[in-house]
C-alpha cells in the first residue's frame, strides 16, 4: 500500500471495478479484458464486523488506505476500537440483514434491491447494468444465481478487512468476499493514477497492478 501511493496512486473501489469491466466488454484488447474479468481484486472498500454482531460497510477506507507492513492484524484483519467503530461513518448493518442479504446465492432481482450490493455500487443504474451483464455471462456455466455476499465471522472485537471482488469464471460468480487477509499473500491491489494531459484538459486514468 505504501509504494502504491508513492506513486501517486489512489486503491480502485469496488464501483471502479465495476465500471471498468464494463467498459472493457466489448473492448479489442482482449488480454487487458482478462486481466479484470478473469481475476480477484482487493478495493478500499472496507467491512468492518463488530463484536454485537453489526457491521459497518465503509468506502474509500482511510484505514485500509494507511495500511503499512507494520500494522498490526491479527487473524488477518485490523484490530479497532468500540470508539473509533461508532465515529466510522458508513452505513451500518444488523444480523438480520446478515440473514436476508448475505451468504447465499441471489437472484438478478434480489441483487438489485440488495442494500449491501447497493452500497458498494453507489449508484443503483450502475449496479443493474452491472448485474445484467453478470447473469447473462453467468448463464456459459449454467448461473442462475449470482453475486453472493459472503461476509467474515464475528470477532471479540471491531475487525476491518478489505472487500474483495471475485472474477467470473468456472467456479466463480462474482461474488464478494469480506473474509480475505489483509496479509495474504495472493493479495492483488489495483493502483489508479489520475493524470492531466497538456492537450487534453480532461482526466485521464491510468490503470497499474501491484501484487504480491
Amino acid at each position: 500500500m505504501p509504494l502504491l501511493f508513492k506513486e501517486g496512486r489512489t486503491l480502485l473501489s469496488v464501483q471502479g471495478l465495476m465500471q471498468r469491466r464494463l467498459e472493457l466488454l466489448d473492448s479489442p484488447d482482449k488480454e487487458l479484458k482478462e486481466v479484470y474479468w478473469n481475476n480477484y481484486f482487493q478495493t478500499s472498500d472496507a467491512i468492518i464486523m463488530h463484536c454485537t454482531r453489526k457491521f459497518k460497510i465503509v468506502l474509500d477506507s482511510d484505514h485500509l488506505r494507511n495500511l503499512t507492513p507494520q500494522s498490526k492484524l491479527i487473524h488477518g484483519g485490523l484490530v479497532l476500537t468500540q470508539e473509533v467503530y461508532v465515529c466510522l461513518d458508513g452505513v451500518e448493518f444488523t444480523t438480520k440483514d446478515l440473514e436476508s442479504y448475505a451468504n447465499k446465492y441471489l437472484t438478478e432481482a434480489q441483487v438489485n434491491n440488495n442494500p449491501i450490493w447497493l452500497a458498494l455500487a453507489r449508484d443503483s443504474v450502475l449496479l443493474k447494468e452491472y448485474a445484467a451483464k453478470m447473469f447473462a455471462m453467468g448463464k456459459k456455466y449454467d448461473y442462475d444465481t449470482n453475486m453472493t455476499i459472503y461476509l467474515a465471522a464475528v470477532a471479540k472485537q471491531p475487525i476491518i478487512r478489505s472487500f474483495c471482488s471475485r472474477e467470473l469464471a468456472d467456479g466463480a460468480r462474482c461474488d464478494v468476499l469480506s473474509d480475505v487477509s489483509l496479509d495474504y499473500v495472493r493479495g492483488r491491489l489495483v493502483g489508479v493514477e489520475t493524470l492531466k494531459t497538456q492537450s487534453d484538459k480532461n482526466l485521464e486514468t491510468k490503470i497499474r497492478f501491484s501484487q504480491n
